[in-house]
């Protein structure tokens, strides 16, 4: 949306419209007054309607909304699902265990279902660190001219949340590998923890975080092509998760992979562009590469325990320190502090300016 400061020329110049228009009223009125009444009428309602279009005018010029009305914009840039299937897609079913998954995984393995925005990015990450190392090994990649970055579209409309990153990619086996059946290790171990660990927060640590897009979608599209080999042709994995999925051959799909979820009604709340930037900054704020939410980056604040102490100012540290702590003052004293030997260290120290009795309730217990 174009912005258009208003100075005080375009007030003195609407002020001297508006009172040269109710000057013409008034000589109009007084005029008026010597004919017959029906025609005041008609002559007031001319004159109103003529001083409301000038307002109306004049606001859209001064606010610059003359280029958005009618136009539907919102400032956002939503992920269009383009891709087209090509030929004939392939039936499978899920492995037994995935099977198993899918069915805890949609009843009750997560009170808080939100975290699958975390494991999706998760993924996502993986995706393109992998990328980077090849980049940096000197691997040729079909992708190595596109900045590595991860894009989430929440479409309030279409009831759709979709992730899409320009990471490695995926080929056909491999869709139907990690996929299809649950990692490549770790199934029999996830499952038995299930059966001790009744809290729920087991998912991520077994490679099984995909699933949980089955808490909040029903129907997952993955739009996934290899940069791995620049020949590799792009395909559409699609499933409901009530024990089968479909995989066939799709134009149009990016390098990389891109997650489309249909929204179950009763999670529609994840197509709220408000309530995925909220998870994102409480989940995924650090992540090492860009986020991107409807166009507009999310993750801005840096890790600063990351950096070099002379590269981080004041400013940075009140910035950092208001972030992680959700309060409005600036630390008193910070100790930012790097080692690496024996051990690789990176932290930051700060002592807030006021008192919290729920972290003096803390430290006191350990």
């Amino acid at each position: 949306m174009r912005a258009k400061q208003v100075d005080e020329t375009d007030i003195d110049a609407l002020t001297a419209d508006l009172e040269r228009l109710q000057k013409e009223m008034q000589q109009s009125n007084d005029s008026a007054a010597t004919k017959d009444a029906p025609n005041v009428g008609d002559l007031n309602a001319d004159d109103d309607a003529a001083l409301a279009e000038m307002f109306k005018k004049q606001q859209a010029q001064m606010t610059g909304d003359d280029d958005i009305i009618g136009s539907g914009a919102t400032g956002d840039v939503l992920i269009e699902e383009t891709e087209k299937v090509a030929g004939p897609s392939s039936s499978l079913e899920f492995q037994a265990e995935t099977r198993k998954l899918l069915d805890i995984v949609a009843r009750s393995l997560y009170s808080d279902k939100e975290v699958f925005v975390r494991e999706l990015i998760s993924n996502a990450s993986d995706a393109l660190e992998k990328t980077r190392f090849k980049r940096l090994g000197g691997e040729v990649m079909s992708n190595t001219d596109e900045t590595l970055k991860i894009m989430i579209s929440a479409d309030d409309v279409k009831k759709t949340l979709t992730i899409q990153d320009t990471g490695i990619g995926m080929t056909k086996d491999e869709l139907i590998s990690d996929l299809g059946r649950i990692g490549h290790s770790g199934t029999g171990e996830y499952l038995k923890a299930l059966e001790n660990d009744k809290t729920g927060n087991l998912i991520g640590q077994f490679g099984v975080g995909f699933y949980a897009t089955f808490m909040v979608g029903k129907r997952i599209r993955v739009y996934s092509k290899s940069s791995k080999d620049p020949n590799a042709k792009g395909h559409l994995w699609e499933s409901d998760g009530m024990g089968s999925y479909t995989v066939a051959e799709a134009d149009g799909v990016a390098f990389g992979t891109k997650i489309v979820i249909d929204l179950l009604p009763e999670c529609e709340e994840f197509c709220k562009k408000q309530t995925i930037e909220s998870i994102i900054k409480k989940y995924s704020n650090f992540v090492g590469f860009d986020i991107f939410l409807n166009g507009n980056k999310v993750n801005t604040v840096r890790p600063l325990w990351m950096l070099q102490p002379s590269q981080v100012t004041s400013a940075d540290h009140k910035e950092f320190y208001q972030f992680i702590t959700h309060a409005h003052d600036a630390p008193i004293y910070h100790l930012h502090y790097n080692a690496d030997t024996p051990i690789n260290i990176r932290s930051i120290f700060y002592v807030p300016e006021t008192q919290d009795r729920k972290s003096t309730r803390l430290n006191s217990s350990h």
